[in-house]
């Protein structure tokens, strides 16, 4: 047990024999991904950024934003134009940007979550 995903990695980068479950934005060049397939046979998916946007790497994450409101009460139109914000092209990509590897909703998911704010 470690106490964050990088010391995961550090260990796993420093024991030949180590296996470890980590973020895939914390591997670093010393440890080496393995694939996963959803059934006995198919191609190995590491996570690579194609993997996640295609749908086929099962241990995607998502980062959830929360708003709070009361029952049947409308959300703060302030903080409904910053989540639209967020879900804009240039939240997108601002967040596509950041280093540590977070990739922007797909067509699909960003119309699902834009719907959420009417």
């Amino acid at each position: 047990m470690q106490r964050t995903y990088a010391d995961v990695t550090k260990k796993v980068a420093d024991d030949p024999a180590g296996i470890g479950i980590t973020t895939l934005n914390r591997v670093t060049p010393d440890v080496k991904v393995l694939g996963v397939t959803r059934g006995e046979w198919g191609t190995p998916m590491k996570g690579t950024p194609e993997d996640v946007r295609s749908g086929r790497y099962p241990y995607d994450r998502f980062v959830y934003v929360y708003v709070r409101r009361g029952p049947d009460a409308p959300v703060n139109p302030f903080v409904r134009e910053y989540l639209r914000m967020v879900l804009s092209k240039e939240g997108q990509e601002a967040i596509a940007s950041d280093a540590k590897g977070y990739l922007p909703l797909n067509p699909m998911e960003l119309t699902a979550e834009l719907a959420k704010l009417d």
